[in-house]
This record gives structure tokens, C-alpha cells and sequence, in this order.
């Protein structure tokens, strides 16, 4: 739990420092500039609170709520048998299901500010990229594994 309340904090930080560096150059004002910091917090937030349920819904692995267990029950943790892609992902290829999926939100919430996109679609459609995205990365990881379980079928989670 203390990890992620470090990595909202460490994304909230460095939004506002790459801010501050952006601002230099083209006038990011003090508000926009909160406004990027809340936004980096609230999407490293949902993330962190979504990514678990959100990755048993793709793999059908048994990953759930970080204070039900985490990945615990994942099959990543099986002895033989399909294990999760996701939960197997080495630091070199995981990005893309934490930091790209991060990228993507706070620019897709940027492009809909600056397009002047009603308050709730601002807030509504990094969601739906992050939802968007990581289905596309997870059909991504799937067919390059040959995991067999994606988004149908029972749960198959630690045996």
C-alpha cells in the first residue's frame, strides 16, 4: 500500500516539475499547472486502484483488489499451466501497462482542455483511454505469449 501511495506521489511530482520546465517555455500558467498535477494524481490513482481488477478482467487470472489480495491467487504464482502475461511482464516490456497507460491519460485530459471539451468529458475520456489502451496492450501480450484466456471464459487463478 505504501508503494502505491509512492508512485501517485513520485507521477504527481514529476507532472509538476515537467510543468514547471514546460511553463518556462510556453507560458503554463499557475493554474494549468495545479490542473496537470491533479490530473497526473487522479489518473496514477485510478490506475493503481484499477489495474488488479482490470487485468482479471482481460486474463482471467484471479488478480483483485490490492487490499483483497493483490495478485496473490494470480496463476502467474503456478507451478505449470498458462500464466497471466501481465503479472509475468519483465520491467523491460511493463511499461506499457503503468507508465504508458499514465502518458496517455494525462495527454488525452490535456488535448481535451485545450480543445475546450465540456468538464465532464475532460474527465471521462482519460478513462476510456485507459480502458482503450490497455485492452489493446493486453490483446497485444496475449497474442504474443499464446496466452489462451482473454476476456471470456472462467477465471483461472493459483491452484
Amino acid at each position: 500500500l505504501l508503494f502505491v501511495f509512492g508512485a501517485t506521489a513520485g507521477a504527481a511530482l514529476s507532472s509538476a516539475l515537467v510543468g514547471i520546465l514546460f511553463s518556462r517555455h510556453n507560458r503554463l500558467g499557475r493554474t494549468e499547472l495545479v490542473q496537470l498535477v491533479l490530473a497526473a494524481f487522479c489518473s496514477e490513482s485510478f490506475q493503481q486502484f484499477f489495474h488488479n481488477k482490470f487485468c482479471n478482467l482481460l486474463f482471467r487470472c484471479n488478480c483483485t483488489w490490492e487490499w483483497a489480495g493483490g495478485w496473490v491467487n494470480c496463476n502467474v504464482h503456478n507451478a505449470s499451466g498458462p500464466k497471466c502475461p501481465w503479472c509475468l511482464a519483465r520491467h523491460y516490456i511493463s511499461w506499457t501497462t503503468d507508465c504508458l497507460p499514465l502518458a496517455v491519460m494525462l495527454v488525452v485530459f490535456s488535448e481535451a482542455k485545450s480543445r475546450g471539451c465540456h468538464v465532464s468529458l475532460v474527465l471521462l475520456l482519460p478513462v476510456v483511454s485507459f480502458v482503450a489502451l490497455g485492452t489493446v496492450v493486453a490483446f497485444c501480450f496475449k497474442v504474443a505469449t499464446g496466452y489462451p484466456y482473454f476476456v471470456t471464459g472462467p477465471v483461472h487463478g493459483k491452484i
